[in-house]
């Protein structure tokens, strides 16, 4: 006796479901590369804040240091080292002011701008 093989499909697979996981398949990938992405540019991110700060304090450090050497190297002039430059001691002081544009003649005479 000979045996014949029934093939019976169980289930039948159509054409709008190979596109809907080819699609979803797609999806989860684009997912997947995004996630990675943004995790190591936030880590990269970190990074260079880290790097940021430690600049920052480096010229803070070295702000502070011009600072100290001006301290120290503006204590040490007196009124007799500043004539020897030829700086001399002002007689009339004249500031400039600024006025708005909407004051009138009158109030620049009064006030003698």
């Amino acid at each position: 006796m000979r045996a014949i093989a029934i093939h019976i499909p169980l289930a039948k697979e159509y054409l709008f479901e190979v596109r809907m996981r080819r699609v979803l398949l797609l999806l989860l990938t684009v997912c997947a590369l995004g996630y990675i992405y943004f995790v190591s540019t936030s880590i990269l991110y970190v990074i260079a804040r880290k790097d940021a700060h430690t600049h920052i304090a480096q010229t803070e450090s070295a702000i502070a240091t011009l600072e100290s050497e001006y301290f120290t190297l503006s204590s040490a002039i007196s009124v007799e080292e500043a004539t020897n430059f030829g700086l001399v001691p002002v007689s009339q002081k004249n500031f400039v002011t600024r006025t708005s544009v909407h004051a009138s003649a009158k109030d620049a005479a009064l006030t003698g701008l």
